[in-house]
């Protein structure tokens, strides 16, 4: 059985709930984001690396120039990686603009 949206379990959230509270996320959202960046972080550094990042946004059709504006925010620290949070940034600023959205950092915080 799931637990509801923003639940604690017996030692604390999970990893997806606790970044959705941080991001204002629903549990739900946080939920498919986590599985999507487990999927790519297949070491489980806790990170994406820039060619794997690449290669898993192309996915979603959007242009090379929407995808680099995607990362440049995603990726707050310039590192050249995305963290669990930076990813579930550009998961979201992804739906976003595949939904005819411009993309902006203020985006990432809309649902």
């Amino acid at each position: 059985m799931r637990a509801p949206a923003g639940a604690w379990h017996e030692h604390g959230p999970s990893q997806a709930e606790g970044l959705a509270m941080a991001m204002t996320m629903p549990a739900e959202e946080a939920a498919f984001y986590q599985r999507l960046f487990e999927s790519v972080d297949v070491v489980g550094s806790g990170t994406v690396s820039a060619q794997a990042g690449a290669e898993f946004l192309s996915r979603s059709g959007l242009p090379r120039q929407t995808l680099g504006t995607i990362w440049g925010i995603a990726d707050a620290n310039q590192e050249g990686l995305l963290t669990r949070e930076g990813f579930f940034t550009a998961m979201r600023l992804i739906a976003h603009a595949q939904s005819g959205a411009f993309v902006s950092p203020e985006l990432a915080a809309i649902p």
